[in-house]
């Protein structure tokens, strides 16, 4: 990416847009179903989505709006922060598992038998 401090900016995609597109994914199916129509508009949505975020991004860089989290305590923000990172894990459980996850026994019960799925994804994670 232009200018980037990342050194793999793919990985922060996949890790924080993936889920996003799931549900959106799953929007449009149930509109429309299976089709050509639905996968057009899926491309269409995920395009215009990432057009979106980089217009207020670039609009808020542009106007040098960064400085407006400086207005916010550092204990809120990081509390934002774990909840985003709360709300990513729960929502890598739910796309790796293809179900709902709740933090009831049947939830765990559930996280258990589909294991095989779950424990290769965090077998990458701990191997990368």
């Amino acid at each position: 990416t232009f200018a980037s401090n990342f050194a793999n900016p793919v990985s922060f995609q996949l890790l924080e847009n993936v889920p996003f597109y799931h549900s959106l994914a799953h929007i449009v199916i149930q509109e429309q179903g299976y089709g050509m129509d639905a996968l057009a508009t899926l491309f269409f949505l995920f395009g215009l989505s990432s057009v979106m975020v980089g217009l207020v991004f670039f609009t808020l860089g542009h106007l040098k709006l960064g400085r407006v989290a400086y207005f916010f305590p550092a204990h809120v923000l990081v509390g934002c922060i774990g909840g985003i990172g709360a709300f990513i894990i729960v929502t890598a459980i739910e796309v790796t598992n293809n179900q709902d996850f709740s933090f009831d026994m049947d939830g765990i019960i559930s996280l258990v038998e589909n294991f095989h799925l779950f424990g290769l994804v965090v077998l990458f994670e701990v191997t990368l």
